[in-house]
């Protein structure tokens, strides 16, 4: 008579566990969410502007100056990364 007492390997123990647990799941891969171009180059232009104006205010320029200027280059910090900022074209 031979002996049918198998032991579970750990793969079997955990798919066991895996279909009777809700709170267990394959492993994913994560991605970041895709944010469209325009998003991105508005929030380049915001967030650069913001830091020159603050900059300015820090080193002394007067506020109306500094916010012209800072408008100014935020516009075009916008213009150049909506322009120049994406992926390039892979050729085919």
């Amino acid at each position: 008579m031979e002996n049918r007492d198998v032991i579970p390997t750990a793969d079997a123990l955990t798919a066991r566990r895996r279909a009777t647990d809700p709170l267990l799941c394959r492993p994913m891969h994560l991605r970041a969410q895709s944010i469209d171009h325009g998003v991105q180059a508005g929030l380049w232009g915001v967030g650069l502007g913001l830091y020159l104006f603050f900059g300015m205010i820090a080193i002394g320029v007067e506020r109306v100056t500094a916010l012209v200027f800072s408008f100014v280059a935020g516009c075009l910090i916008f213009l150049f990364v909506r322009l120049r900022g994406g992926d390039p074209l892979k050729g085919g």
